[in-house]
Parts: structure tokens; C-alpha cells; sequence
């Protein structure tokens, strides 16, 4: 499960009420992904760049990539974007491309209806995400390829905005980075679940129904 928690209403949550992610859908748009990432030639080797915050889509989204094969890499936390990528997804419908790699820009939704076409203008050499999205399976084609947690980053590793509880992993809203990937993984595999949040990771654990 994966559940999304809003913030204040000044802040920018993400969402705008409480959204709990079942397996099963978390499971049809990581299919969806991937299929995606298939038809697109983003096979084994591939690189994707992430440049998208932790938001229970990006998270859908990351997880489809990585069980096809793609290697996901981020922006650092100095703001160096790596350029040897084979394509990026982005929320920004402007936010520059490498030479050479394909852009998917993905508006992310405020609540669990994910597919709206992006409201900026998407250019003619750029995929819309979420349009191409519903014209893909929705379960994968064959077994997926879920890596360890491990090959991504250290999923144990303390970080601010990352906490692990009985039972859930919660995550702090930001530009999503490895180790929020690595934390989902292992958690899902140990078969707890992941809370997103605005706030107080240790307060939102609580509100989601964990113990912190």
C-alpha cells in the first residue's frame, strides 16, 4: 500500500486529501510504465532521469521503470542533472532535454484519477505521460524484474527525510531521489507500506496509523 498524506492548506502537499494506494493499483500503473518504457525502446540499460518530486505517481511511475530494466538516475541534491540519459521524465513541460534523449512530461494529480492530459503546452517531440499512459496494458507482460533495494542505494541509510517504522516507510515530499526509491522497495518487499508527506515524518506516521 501506499498512502499520500496532504499537508497545510498553504502548502504545496501534492494532494489534496488523504490518498490510499492499493497493491493492486500501484501495480497496474507500474505495468503501465513499463509497457511504456518498452514501446519507447527504454529497455535494459537504459537511463531515465527522474526529475520529479515524491508523489505516490512519481514513486508508480519509478517502480514500472526499474521492473523493465531501465536504470533511473536523479538529480543530485547540488542540482547537477546527469546528461548521459536516454530519455527524462519531468512535471515541468518546458524543463530542458539532453540532446538526443526523449522527454515524457507527467502531470502529477492532486488525487487518484493520475490521467489528465498536461495543462501546458507538450512539444510535438515530447510524450505526454499521461495520455500515452492509457493506451498501455495494464499488467505486464511478463514477470517483473524488481531489483534490490540495495542496487539503488543503502535503504538503511538515516537520512531527514527518510524514516522507517513498524510496519511503513515514510517519506518527505521533495525532489525524488534513490534512497526514497530504495526505502519503497525494501518496504514493499517486507511488506509494509509507504506513507508520503508534507511535514513531521514521525507526526505523519502517527496520522497514517503507524507507530513511530
Amino acid at each position: 500500500m501506499l498512502i499520500h498524506l496532504p499537508g497545510s492548506a498553504d502548502a504545496d502537499s501534492g494532494v489534496d486529501a488523504r490518498i490510499e494506494v492499493s497493491g493492486s493499483v500501484l501495480m497496474t500503473w507500474a505495468a503501465k510504465t513499463a509497457a511504456l518504457c518498452a514501446a519507447e525502446d527504454l529497455d535494459d540499460g537504459a537511463r531515465l532521469r527522474l526529475d520529479l518530486p515524491v508523489h505516490w505517481m512519481s514513486l508508480a511511475v519509478a517502480f514500472g521503470a526499474v521492473c523493465a530494466g531501465v536504470q533511473p538516475a536523479f538529480t543530485g541534491s547540488d542540482g547537477q542533472a546527469p546528461e548521459d540519459v536516454d530519455a527524462v521524465v519531468a512535471e515541468d513541460a518546458a524543463a530542458a532535454v539532453p540532446a538526443g534523449a526523449l522527454g515524457l512530461r507527467l502531470a502529477l494529480p492532486r488525487d487518484l484519477s493520475p490521467v489528465r492530459a498536461h495543462p501546458d503546452e507538450v512539444s510535438a517531440a515530447d510524450v505526454d505521460m499521461a495520455e500515452a499512459l492509457l493506451g498501455e496494458a495494464d499488467r505486464f507482460a511478463d514477470t517483473p524484474r524488481v531489483p534490490a533495494a540495495a542496487s539503488l542505494a543503502d535503504p538503511a541509510a538515516e537520512a531527514e527525510d527518510v524514516l522507517h517504522v513498524p510496519g511503513a516507510a515514510v517519506l518527505a515530499r521533495g525532489p525524488l531521489q534513490a534512497r526514497h526509491l530504495a526505502a519503497a522497495l525494501q518496504a514493499w518487499d517486507e511488506g509494509r507500506a509507504v506513507v508520503v508527506c508534507a511535514g513531521d515524518l514521525a507526526a505523519a506516521a502517527r496520522e497514517a496509523g503507524f507507530s513511530a
